[in-house]
């Protein structure tokens, strides 16, 4: 109800803009420039903002949010240059506020960002920051540009002042900083350093996918194999919708070392703990077909769709063992059969809003009442 009611206002603020806008033009009534722009920009109409800005910094050459303004729409156009030179221009006036300073400062980041000077775009946010510490803008700039080099002791560092300012704290970033920060340890040869790096990540974010698997793949190039192991092993539990990332990596050492039927137990486990997901009986029956036993991949894959009925992965897999395995009859039951599923689905209307489902078709959906959300299912 409450995300209606935001549409709502949001629409009819909207349509407010549109009608001020409208009438301006039939009655070429002037009104504010830098509001007009502003008006623009919120329709995306970067051309007029352009053209509202323009006249408002040269109808008020103090006005620095209108040349600053100007500045962020030739960015939005594409003219960097022009966008550059406009905030670089700002940065020499005399007089700025903190605030002021480091706002255009920040701008003109984003610009050097966008055309790749990322050297001096971080001297510009490290200015931004320094006119105003306070700036969690200008900081979450600077921590993007120390990721985007792998300067991951400095992006960390910067994220603990972000915490610190927004009173947040961030585990999550915090956390794909350590890993990537242990990656470059590792890369290095420092093995445990890393793994530290990761357990600390892990204890943040338990349920980061990459921390398992570099960890996994740490311990395997030191011919560690129980505690890759153990830590892949974990990853289906922790994080199932990245499960199937592990799955090619046990098969590999599980089969190096005989233990087939440990692979065989594994999958088996985390089918039973997340049946609703399809990627573990899709690895299983493709463990069967590997080994020849097509039967077997056939049960797994009929159980699979038992849970997850609507799953297309599990069905082109069932009718390509099918015909493998030569079950004629099977195979052209189970295809009537997914014909007639997928015309069904097709005939149905689904709302994108809640996801409410029906035959019939609606303007307004009977369940949020959203207007206009009613639509086909993707075929995908």
């Amino acid at each position: 109800m409450t995300d209606t009611l935001i549409l709502l206002v949001a629409l009819l603020t909207g349509l407010a803009l549109a009608w001020r806008w409208v009438k301006r033009r039939e009655t070429g009534e002037g009104g504010d420039p830098f509001v007009d722009g502003l008006e623009a920009m919120v329709r995306r109409d970067w051309r007029e903002a352009a053209r509202c800005f323009k006249r408002a910094a040269e109808a008020d050459s103090d006005n620095i949010r209108a040349y600053e303004q100007l500045g962020r729409v030739h960015r939005e156009l594409g003219d960097l240059q022009r966008a550059m030179k406009i905030h670089s221009d700002l940065t020499v006036r005399e007089g700025l506020s903190g605030t002021d300073r480091s706002r255009i400062h920040l701008e003109l980041a984003k610009d050097l960002r966008k055309i790749g000077r990322l050297r001096e775009a971080q001297d510009a946010a490290e200015k931004a920051v320094q006119a105003d510490r306070r700036n969690v803008a200008a900081l979450v700039v600077r921590l993007e540009l120390f990721e985007s080099q792998a300067q991951w002791e400095e992006a960390l560092s910067t994220l603990k002042v972000i915490e610190s300012v927004s009173g947040r704290e961030q585990n999550q970033r915090r956390s794909q900083i350590l890993v990537e920060q242990a990656r470059c340890k590792m890369d290095e040869g420092q093995g445990r350093p890393g793994r530290i790096l990761v357990k600390d990540a892990l204890k943040l974010n338990p349920t980061y996918a990459a921390a398992y698997i570099l960890m996994g793949d740490s311990y395997l190039s030191e011919d560690r194999v129980e505690e890759a192991i153990q830590y892949w092993e974990k990853l289906p539990f922790e994080c199932p919708e990245r499960a199937d990332l592990v799955f090619d990596r046990l098969e590999r050492v599980y089969f190096e070392s005989g233990r087939f039927d440990e692979m065989e137990k594994f999958y088996a486990r985390v089918i039973s703990a997340r049946p609703e997901r399809p990627d573990a009986y899709l690895a299983l029956a493709g463990f069967y077909e590997r080994k020849g036993e097509f039967q077997d991949a056939i049960r797994v894959l009929e159980s699979g769709l038992e849970k997850v009925p609507g799953s297309l992965s599990l069905a082109r897999l069932l009718i390509r063992l099918l015909a493998r395995a030569c079950q004629t009859q099977q195979l052209v039951d189970f295809s009537v059969q997914m014909a007639d599923r997928l015309m069904k689905k097709a005939r149905v209307w689904r709302c994108r809003s809640c996801g409410h489902e029906g035959d019939d078709f609606h303007f307004r959906c009977p369940s949020c009442h959203s207007w206009e959300s009613l639509e086909r299912p993707s075929e995908s």
